[in-house]
């Protein structure tokens, strides 16, 4: 594991590592299969040391995050009831066994889970993007239509998803991001498919085949600048594009761009 500048942690595991998140102070959660259980969850601490570990028999877990204040995990569960396949999150304190409360999903397709800036659980699912307190209580929920083609969520951020379409006119990309419980703060629809969103606070950027877009979701027009071969973007912690090449990386003024 590694942070922008060195490694920020090297252990050899047990057991294969299916998945790790980590928030803005440096606690992570990191989650293993195997051993003498189904799956487990291990939380560290900003200073890399092991806080607690939960292990189930019952389930598989798909992921795992810690609350930004570290007070807090939640455990993306995945099991099953005869041939139905549901799911659960089940949100514990740091340090306790059994958990304060637990999140039905029911047999909904669950695709990601993250805590957002203000500490809300947010949970992307085939059917809508659901937002959680603490106590599992849900805050607020954004439904779909048709499922999402992309999704994109910073540690303790806020998301931005992007859908696609076809009409006569070619391929169309709805972009939508969403700010406190689940409400719509910005979208817009645009030509082309899109290949990869970031967003940084406000800023939001989605690189399309011929070109990069990028917009403030407090407002003003959508800017686009036009590339060939980058494969992805992502976001500078003050929101500016920086483009992914297969042999180089570019930082984009778009601040200069008409």
């Amino acid at each position: 594991m590694a942070n922008s500048y060195a490694e920020y942690l090297n252990l050899t595991l047990d057991a294969p590592i299916l998945s790790a998140q980590m928030n803005r102070r440096g606690d992570f959660a990191v989650v293993t299969a195997g051993g003498d259980c189904r799956a487990a969850v291990t939380i560290y601490d900003q200073k890399q040391r092991e806080c607690c570990k939960w292990m189930t028999s019952q389930y598989y877990i798909q992921t795992a995050s810690v609350s930004p204040d570290g007070k807090q995990f939640a455990v993306l569960c995945i099991g099953q009831n005869g041939l139905t396949v549901q799911s659960q999150v089940l949100i514990f304190t740091i340090g306790s066994e059994k958990p304060d409360s637990t999140i039905d999903l029911g047999a909904r397709r669950i695709y990601a889970m993250c805590h957002d800036k203000m500490g809300a659980l947010v949970i992307l699912c085939e059917d809508g993007l659901y937002y959680y307190d603490d106590g599992g209580a849900l805050l607020g929920s954004l439904p779909f239509t048709d499922r999402p083609t992309d999704f994109y969520m910073a540690e303790e951020e806020w998301p931005v998803l992007a859908f696609s379409a076809s009409d006569r006119q070619g391929q169309q990309a709805h972009l939508l991001a969403a700010g406190k419980n689940a409400a719509t703060v910005w979208e817009t629809t645009v030509s082309g498919a899109v290949r990869s969103l970031s967003r940084r606070g406000g800023q939001i950027a989605a690189l399309l085949g011929d070109r990069l877009l990028f917009a403030n979701a407090d407002g003003g027009k959508v800017k686009e600048l036009a590339q060939s071969g980058a494969r992805a973007v992502i976001s500078a912690a003050d929101g500016t594009p920086i483009l992914i090449y297969s042999d180089r990386a570019e930082k984009v003024n778009w601040e200069d761009t008409p």
